[in-house]
């Protein structure tokens, strides 16, 4: 008989479909196999406590359709499908840093993966959407709920179609900072270590902004606006001052140092802007009438 690679089926009521669904096309519709061959599969793929609702049935072809039989009655309830479903998605773990982008992934391909099965069983995601959906969104990072919210539409009427999209997006921007950070047991981390940014007390002297980004390796440096290697306020592929503003709030960046993770009322670092010498702000975005470039000091058009 040929090799089968079919997933084995627990009892867990929620993989039903899945089992069912592979091992009805690979087996049981099989017109060429005998029912107590397809009785010998069927057995060789259920495991505890699944295997159990079968085992008093002897391996002959009325048998067979018997164990079937008992088996569609047992785990083929939509009603408890759709409860097992929900339970597992308001169970799922939560992520609590946006940094740990491996782990939102890994979120929202479970929230999908359980509504892409509530869905083959034709089940009406209004139905459970108002309970479920502010249960997984309080899974997800302060931060990113809040652009998740900011950017959507009718946010307290999602379904979870609709979160699931929200989400993806949120997902896509983080995972395309990925190239700029290293994964270091399981948490996103920068890889650079800035200069000019030392811990309190070691050294009164104020840090400037652009030295947030400037690395130890040949002073390489990396622009928040278009990921270039140059310093944000010399940017020429986003050079609207709003503009600059509107991505540094879309993707949660302090206005201060930049930096993701926390705003600009609740930054710790102590800059003074170069060109204004007075604002408390990153000089790529200081609305004076100048931009600071290298070494010199160009009049904006």
């Amino acid at each position: 008989m040929p090799k089968l690679e079919l997933q084995k089926f627990s009892g867990k009521i929620s993989q039903w479909q899945e089992f069912w669904d592979g091992f009805r096309s690979a087996v049981h519709d099989d017109g060429s196999l005998a029912k107590v061959d397809k009785f010998k599969y069927l057995k060789s793929y259920l495991e505890e406590p699944a295997r159990s609702v079968v085992s008093g049935f002897s391996l002959t072809d009325a048998d067979y359709d018997a164990a079937i039989e008992l088996l569609r009655k047992r785990y083929a309830k939509p009603g408890v499908i759709k409860r097992a479903h929900i339970n597992e998605l308001i169970n799922l773990a939560p992520v609590f840093h946006e940094k740990n982008v491996q782990r939102l992934r890994k979120l929202h391909d479970q929230i999908e993966t359980h509504y892409r099965a509530m869905e083959a069983q034709g089940i009406d995601k209004e139905s459970y959407s108002s309970v479920v959906v502010p249960v997984l969104m309080g899974k997800v990072p302060e931060n990113l709920r809040n652009n998740m919210i900011r950017f959507g539409v009718n946010h307290m009427e999602w379904n979870l179609d609709d979160m699931l999209v929200a989400l993806s997006k949120e997902v896509e921007v983080l995972e395309g900072h990925v190239p700029i950070i290293q994964s270091v047991g399981g948490m996103m981390k920068p890889v650079a270590k800035f200069e000019g940014v030392k811990s309190r007390g070691e050294n009164k002297q104020q840090p400037t902004a652009s030295a947030l980004f400037t690395t130890e390796k040949e002073g390489l440096k990396k622009c928040v606006y278009c990921f270039g290697s140059h310093n944000p306020e010399n940017c020429e592929s986003v050079t609207d001052i709003n503009e600059r503003k509107n991505m540094l709030v879309k993707f949660a960046r302090c206005f201060t140092c930049l930096k993701s993770g926390h705003r600009s009322f609740r930054c710790h670092s102590r800059i003074v802007c170069k060109i204004c010498k007075a604002g408390n702000h990153q000089l790529s975005i200081c609305t004076n009438n100048c931009t600071h470039l290298g070494d010199k000091e160009v009049r904006t058009k």
